[in-house]
């Protein structure tokens, strides 16, 4: 590659440097800005920023979204409500600066307002013109971000409506259902009863219900006095042998 030939220093080279000043450098900073409608520069009037940042505080109170989408929704109809209220005021001021371009001329003041009204439109009848759509067209931008955050708000509602259902189903089925019995401890003597395959009895001796019967053996009956108990009882076997 042949080499590049060095370029001649210009004269006020080591003169250029830029802007010295913090007033100078804040200004050089929007060197590249060309129309700044995609930006965040919003320049406005200190009164007029304060009046601003008031108005669209209120609007987001009043709407109250939730999410980096309905905020800004909502912003954007606080900027649009903003530029609708500044052309109402702009209309109004045009009126009103053509009492000081116009002299009176009858010295009656209600006919010279409405003389001085007359020449204002016919004047500026383009202007006015120009201005009405543009609030025809800031209305209906404010229409649609309406629409938009009412269609965001009752999507939201709607989720925060079914969350709310399913969690009170789920606690409902969760109380309905019965707990698992818990397994009771059988006394020593029932599970020897169970592991030798007989069925546990109680130990408390049962009381029998009217009209049953109950058989017992000759041990389980109570001595009478003067007879004797069943177990010295002679053998009638050998009570029969002895008689013959």
């Amino acid at each position: 590659m042949t080499p590049q030939p060095e370029l001649a220093p210009r004269p006020n080279q080591n003169r250029s440097t830029g802007p010295t000043t913090q007033a100078g450098k804040d200004s050089s900073r929007l060197n590249a800005l060309r129309h700044g409608l995609s930006g965040q520069t919003v320049l406005m009037p200190w009164e007029d920023r304060e009046a601003y940042q008031s108005h669209c505080a209120s609007f987001l109170k009043t709407l109250a979204p939730v999410g980096d989408i309905e905020t800004q929704t909502a912003q954007g109809i606080a900027d649009d409500q903003w530029r609708l209220n500044r052309a109402r005021a702009v209309d109004t001021n045009l009126f009103a600066l053509g009492h000081f371009d116009y002299a009176p001329e009858t010295g009656h003041p209600q006919i010279d307002a409405a003389l001085t009204s007359a020449r204002v439109f016919r004047d500026n009848s383009k202007v006015f013109v120009n201005l009405s759509l543009y609030e025809q067209r800031i209305n209906r931008s404010l229409e649609k971000n309406f629409d938009r955050l009412e269609a965001l708000q009752a999507t939201r509602r709607a989720q925060e409506h079914e969350a709310k259902i399913s969690q009170i189903r789920q606690n409902k089925a969760r109380l309905s259902t019965p707990p698992s019995p818990a397994a009771t401890p059988l006394p020593d003597h029932e599970s020897a009863h169970n592991r030798s395959g007989l069925v546990p009895t109680s130990s408390q001796p049962k009381t029998p219900s009217p009209g049953q019967f109950v058989c017992s053996t000759f041990s389980e009956l109570p001595a009478e006095p003067g007879l004797p108990s069943p177990d010295t009882a002679p053998d009638p076997a050998h009570t029969l042998q002895k008689a013959a």
